[in-house]
């Protein structure tokens, strides 16, 4: 039996191989650890090497990697522990710190505008009362120099009811001032407010046709626009002026 002696390329060879083994080896085991953290990379592989054995394509090696790359982006594989400097940490934190600041800034305001608006609304709603109250004071208070001056024409009428001579009005309505003098007439009474003075003119007009009649506080109050309800309403204000 012949003995086989190991002759320096046979030892070379042996040497090589145990070298190539445990190469292949290390390379596993790291490929095992790595597709245990990243589990959508042996699903990637998986189609990559998939397709590539379907196709046989010339170039395998360019079309496994755009077969990769295609999987990466179905997958959307991400990089785990990736480690951040301190300058990259500090600029991602400030870059969060000035997102939130400005995001708080931009609540504020928002909230700040709403509070002007509401204020503005209570305030334009306020602006209409006090007009709408001023109106109405003012329409009473004409009201009540009206019932005034109709008592006070009355003096004149030879009736016992509240009724006044439209000659009487008619006189007052051209500002006669022997009229004014023969009443004894205020400055107050005697000069017609704003609201009326327009009126007067219609009010000669409507008179001239009958001016032996007599006018009752309704018909007085007509003659300068002042209608029914608002006419009966005048004792009310009269008795409302004089609590005040």
């Amino acid at each position: 039996m012949a003995f086989c002696s190991l002759t320096p390329e046979n030892k070379r060879k042996m040497t090589s191989t145990e070298s190539d083994v445990r190469m292949q080896n290390a390379i596993w085991m790291d490929m095992a650890a790595f597709l245990t953290t990243y589990p959508q990379l042996q699903k990637a592989l998986k189609y990559g090497l998939g397709a590539l054995v379907r196709t046989r394509p010339p170039d395998p090696f360019s079309f496994l990697a755009e077969k990769l790359r295609e999987a990466n982006r179905k997958e959307k594989i991400v990089v785990k522990g990736k480690a951040l400097t301190e300058e990259e940490a500090a600029v991602r934190i400030q870059a969060r710190g000035r997102g939130m600041r400005d995001r708080q800034i931009v609540k504020e305001k928002k909230q700040e505008a709403q509070k002007q608006k509401a204020a503005t609304r209570i305030q334009s709603v306020q602006r209409g009362i006090a007009a709408r109250n001023r109106t109405e004071a003012l329409r009473n208070a004409n009201i009540v120099w009206l019932r005034e001056l109709f008592l006070r024409l009355c003096s004149d009428s030879k009736v016992e009811a509240p009724t006044v001579s439209a000659r009487v009005v008619f006189d007052y309505c051209r500002r006669d001032p022997a009229l004014v003098t023969r009443l004894g007439l205020t400055r107050r009474l005697a000069t017609p407010r704003p609201q009326f003075m327009p009126l007067l003119d219609g009010a000669i007009e409507a008179l001239r046709p009958a001016l032996d009649r007599e006018l009752d506080w309704t018909a007085f109050a007509r003659l300068v626009g002042v209608d029914a309800a608002a006419a009966a309403a005048a004792p009310t204000h009269i008795a409302a002026t004089k609590i005040q």
